[in-house]
């Protein structure tokens, strides 16, 4: 099955494990526990779309805005708005992109 922007590595097969199940009527009956089919496949997340995607758009947006500190500061109004209209762009290009990714935790 091939998943779009996930790979994963034929020499890690599926992992199949029966485990006890850490709710339920187990913690009633000590004798019987319940128990559950763990199926783990280990994936990779291809990000590559983003980094050419969506990283290089956020970064021309932050050069735009940084760009206009060297209007006249007598059109402070001009300023404002671009900046303004940059921030709300890249804030809604950001919860539009983080609304796609898993609800995992990374580190960068």
């Amino acid at each position: 099955v091939k998943i779009p922007e996930f790979s994963f590595e034929k020499s890690n097969d599926l992992v199949f494990e029966i485990i006890p199940l850490s709710y339920g009527p187990s913690t009633r009956d000590a004798e019987l526990p319940d128990e559950c089919l763990q199926v783990r496949l280990h994936v990779r997340r291809d990000s590559g779309y983003y980094d050419n995607n969506i990283v290089p758009l956020l970064a021309i947006l932050n050069i735009v805005g940084v760009s206009t500190l060297t209007l006249d500061p007598s059109e402070f109004g001009s300023r404002g708005e671009i900046i303004l209209a940059i921030a709300f762009v890249s804030i809604g290009i950001r919860l539009t992109v983080d609304s796609k990714l898993p609800n995992v935790g990374y580190q960068i």
